[in-house]
């Protein structure tokens, strides 16, 4: 019963801690103007940098994983 009360409680976390991340909308300037000012300005960079990350992995790093578990006992 303590193991499905910590997974209950770790899901009830992860639920209340998960937020929408949706800017205001364009009618409440006070809000956008903040939503901009705080916003990340290199983002695009980092998801361009994310999806060369995912692609180096998808198609050198986990061929070269698979290759060592099958090599190395």
């Amino acid at each position: 019963m303590p193991r499905r009360s910590c997974i209950i409680m770790l899901f009830l976390c992860f639920f209340f801690v998960s937020g929408c991340a949706t800017p205001p909308p364009n009618s409440d300037k006070e809000a956008f103007s903040e939503h901009i000012a705080l916003n990340d300005p290199f983002e695009p960079t980092n998801r361009a940098v994310f999806v060369f990350n995912q692609v180096l992995d998808k198609f050198t790093l986990q061929p070269a994983a698979r290759a060592y578990r099958s090599a190395v006992p």
